[in-house]
């Protein structure tokens, strides 16, 4: 069971779980929609893809205001909330792209959205359109003010970043030989793909809200530069869900081997294989079906690489903890500490 954030009560979970079907009924009430159809699609597909899961994204926005602001009250969090939410539309619209491109079966315990009866490839419009719905939340709620700008760009920075990440990690994975998989690529993907969207942005929407929108350089390039470590280390992770973890628990078994993902555990598979292993991974790793996943998995243990994980686990753990012992005292070390250690043993 994934951990809770002790830094947000449960009361603050429950009245942040029901912002999200008002956010909605905002926009199905707008006046230039008007279309009950389209007003009926909405609302299926936001209360399919958004709200499930474990939301670390969206209690991430409160927890750093929180830390940043430190005695908060129901009007203070309102906004706040919403934000949260902004994330985690963000987080659904990559989650249904991916999908698609490494034609995953499950996500969350459920069918992918793509697999939904009627769905199909108006999945591909409506990831955009969860992006589109995020924009107009915030133009809604906070034009005028002076965060309005600061957000928006801090948004528009993390999807086009996350984006480059998505797009990197799609045409690794075309590969058709996987020895061209290395650390390097690895590193670049998880920068990009991870870090910014689940731990930069949260922090960094924190910092925004409790500052009334002035922004110190120097300190978002420190919120960014361990973001981007806690980004390596939870892609690190659920590669290593994947593959190990309990499918009852993570609804997956094996994906990322079925689909040629670039994962930490076939490079370092490949960097200690004798020949006759390089051999069968090659002709069976991103080949469909539990047949293959299950030969590539067999070496996978015979290298020991669960315990070649662990230790490079704890590695970035220390390193992490090193960078967040030497912050300033403006920027809340509690917001990270807290965060590492709801990734670092989280079961899916």
């Amino acid at each position: 069971m994934a951990k809770r954030r002790q830094s947000v009560s449960l009361q603050e979970e429950d009245a942040f779980k029901i912002v999200i079907d008002e956010l909605i009924e905002e926009i199905i009430w707008h006046p230039t929609l008007g279309d009950t159809e389209v007003e009926t699609w909405l609302l299926k597909m936001v209360d399919y893809t958004v709200p499930l899961g474990k939301q670390l994204r969206g209690r991430g926005v409160i927890s750093a205001f929180k830390s940043f602001r430190g005695l908060t009250t129901k009007e203070d969090l309102k906004p706040i909330f919403v934000l949260g939410w902004c994330v985690e539309l963000l987080a659904a619209s990559f989650f249904i792209a991916e999908d698609i491109i490494r034609r995953s079966v499950k996500r969350r315990n459920q069918l992918c959205w793509h697999l939904v009866k009627d769905v199909g490839k108006s999945a591909i419009s409506d990831s955009i359109l969860l992006q589109d719905i995020m924009y107009f939340i915030i133009d809604k709620h906070f034009s005028g003010q002076p965060c309005h700008k600061p957000l928006v760009q801090l948004f528009h920075k993390c999807y086009f970043n996350t984006s480059l990440g998505q797009n990197l990690d799609a045409r690794i994975g075309r590969m058709k030989d996987i020895s061209e998989f290395t650390f390097e690529n690895y590193n670049r993907v998880s920068k990009y793909k991870t870090g910014y969207f689940s731990f930069y942005l949260p922090l960094a929407i924190g910092k925004i809200m409790s500052d009334c929108g002035d922004i110190d350089p120097t300190e978002m390039r420190l919120i960014e530069d361990i973001a981007v470590d806690m980004g390596q280390l939870f892609m690190t992770q659920d590669d290593f869900l994947d593959c190990f973890g309990d499918p009852e628990i993570t609804g997956r078994f094996a994906t990322k081997i079925q689909g040629n993902a670039c994962t930490w555990f076939i490079i370092k598979a490949l960097s200690m294989a004798s020949p006759e292993q390089e051999k069968i991974l090659k002709e069976h790793y991103g080949q469909p079906g539990t047949d293959s996943a299950n030969k590539v998995m067999k070496i996978f243990r015979a290298l020991n690489l669960v315990d070649h994980y662990k230790r490079y686990e704890m590695q970035c753990y220390k390193s992490i903890m090193e960078k967040i012992s030497n912050l300033p005292d403006s920027i809340p070390a509690l917001y990270f500490s807290e965060t590492l250690d709801i990734i670092l043993k989280r079961d899916r």
